[in-house]
């Protein structure tokens, strides 16, 4: 059941995974116990309540994952953006530098110009 679940890790992890939800669900089983011997009242622990943790994890895991990849997806955009923005300054650079020669060659005319009159 657990093998089905897409989860996007080495598998030394996921193997770490599974023995820690079995863990869980010991440490639930044993509380139960504990429970019983002090209150006096059954709390069952079935493999049904092993299958809805296991099924509360994975669909808790894919919202998160998916939360994640928009968070990237966002952030990729965002520096693309810059990326592109910054490829356009430098093109401006160019053309303010070109700008500027014709500015001066124009500002050199108009002097010798004033100078006539």
């Amino acid at each position: 059941f657990l093998a089905k679940c897409a989860i996007d890790t080495p598998p030394e992890s996921k193997q770490a995974l599974y023995h820690l939800m079995g863990a869980y669900q010991t440490n639930v089983r044993d509380v139960c116990e504990l429970y019983r011997m002090r209150m006096r009242r059954h709390v069952y622990v079935t493999p049904k309540s092993y299958l809805c943790f296991v099924t509360l994890y994975r669909s808790l895991y894919a919202e998160k994952y998916e939360g994640v990849n928009r968070l990237e997806r966002s952030v990729n955009s965002g520096l693309d953006k810059l990326n592109e923005a910054a490829g356009g300054i430098e093109r401006m650079k160019g053309g303010l530098a070109k700008e500027k020669e014709n500015l001066k060659a124009s500002e050199e005319e108009t002097n010798k110009l004033l100078v006539r009159v």
